[in-house]
């Protein structure tokens, strides 16, 4: 069972933010398209539309799913190389398949899982790494003159979890006390999508609230198996 919300593009300008979020039933794709770049918003756009349409139609393939996921996205970057747009883009994703999930991400957006433990309480039992220099900026990005490998985590034990897809502008500007304030009014209870929208909207506007001037993007994905 899945269900989900979110928040996508709350910003301080008034203007179309450069992030984008592509769903189809079982595939969430969340891409922070490099603000620097004039065409960074439409490669985000084209780029989580076309990885969650063939990541889904390829869901049954086996082996090496970090191997596979990583030929995948370099050829869709290959591809955008060649049209020369000069964008680039981050991406965070999760795949629901059958008895397990997957997680995959390129460049500096977030991905923070929670579990529901028998006792009704949350608690975080994974953040995906981030690929940020020494100074926070993402060292390699789709799109981009570097791009070399991506984060990936499978996760298969029967349960609950609650899994935050965060861009940036987001996921600087809120903090472990934040989204387990949203863990805490969901509690033992099964949220609906509306009920996440709401939720993720809240913490978008956390966000700016905490001093965010980026395109603030939030996707709340609430998952039992």
């Amino acid at each position: 069972m899945i269900e989900y919300g979110s928040k996508i593009n709350l910003t301080n300008s008034g203007l179309k933010g450069f992030d984008s979020f592509f769903s189809t039933k079982n595939c969430f794709v969340l891409c922070d398209g490099a603000n620097s770049c004039v065409n960074g918003g439409i490669f985000a756009e084209n780029l989580s539309k076309s990885v969650a349409l063939n990541w889904s139609s390829k869901k049954k393939l086996f082996g090496n799913r970090k191997k596979y996921l990583y030929s995948f996205l370099l050829h869709e970057h290959k591809n955008y190389l060649s049209k020369k747009l000069d964008a680039a883009s981050t991406l965070v994703a999760l795949g629901i398949f059958d008895d397990n999930f997957e997680v995959f991400s390129v460049g500096d957006s977030y991905a923070e899982i929670y579990f529901r433990s028998n006792t009704k309480s949350w608690m975080k039992i994974f953040s995906m790494p981030r690929d940020i220099n020494l100074n926070g900026d993402p060292w390699q990005l789709i799109g981009s003159d570097v791009f070399e490998k991506i984060n990936y985590k499978n996760f298969n034990d029967l349960g609950t979890y609650c899994i935050f897809l965060l861009t940036d502008g987001a996921g600087n500007y809120l903090q472990d006390k934040n989204l387990l304030r949203i863990l805490n009014t969901i509690g033992d209870k099964t949220p609906d999508s509306y009920d996440l929208n709401y939720l993720s909207t809240d913490l978008a506007f956390e966000a700016k609230l905490n001093g965010s001037n980026d395109d603030i993007s939030v996707v709340t994905l609430f998952v039992t198996m």
